[in-house]
């Protein structure tokens, strides 16, 4: 059975034209929602393992697939992608010629709610 509340026509009326009056419609056509929409496409897309990896290159200081390998217990092209995805986000540098660890640019300190 599926229960559900009964709104008649003249409520949702009076709602879209409040939300109309609270929000007018902006020139570049955009609903409020679809600012919402934009960053849940974004966070669907990364990997529900970057924030650990943000955390584990901030704690040690040190960024390679191999390391995220070992310590995340992935394979490497998920480990790959993790990399590429915080160079992305500006917290480790570009890769290093000979497979190097790469540049870590972010504070073992920081805020991580701000980076992600």
């Amino acid at each position: 059975r599926v229960q559900g509340v009964w709104v008649t026509d003249q409520e949702v009326e009076k709602t879209v034209t409040f939300w109309q009056k609270s929000y007018p419609h902006d020139q570049d056509g955009l609903t409020p929602w679809d600012e919402m929409l934009e960053q849940e496409a974004v966070l669907a897309e990364r990997d529900e393992l970057l924030e650990r990896a943000v955390q584990l290159v901030a704690r040690t200081q040190k960024a390679s697939a191999s390391m995220l390998q070992r310590q995340l217990r992935i394979g490497y092209p998920r480990a790959a992608r993790l990399i590429d995805e915080l160079e992305e986000l500006g917290l480790v540098g570009p890769g290093r010629p000979g497979g190097r660890n790469r540049e870590i640019l972010i504070e073992p300190d920081a805020d991580l709610d701000d980076v992600l």
